[in-house]
């Protein structure tokens, strides 16, 4: 069983999050497969373009879990 199994309902998110005035769009999705196993979330400031992207593996999510 994977880590990523608990992670479903974080898959395919795609919210606008309004903080003052500005709009941030947050986008998650979680990658299942056995080889490839992982997290992906974007994040983009709406009105100007730009992007961060993060992305956690299994052995990310479980060295924070252990703490």
């Amino acid at each position: 069983m994977s880590v990523f199994d608990s992670f479903a309902p974080l898959d395919e998110i795609i919210q606008v999050v309004y903080q003052g005035a500005q709009r941030f769009v947050v986008l998650s999705n979680v990658d299942f497969g056995p080889f490839n196993a992982g997290w992906d979330v974007h994040i983009g400031l709406a009105d100007e373009g730009r992007w961060w992207k993060g992305r956690w593996s299994e052995k990310d999510v479980e060295e924070i879990a252990v703490r």
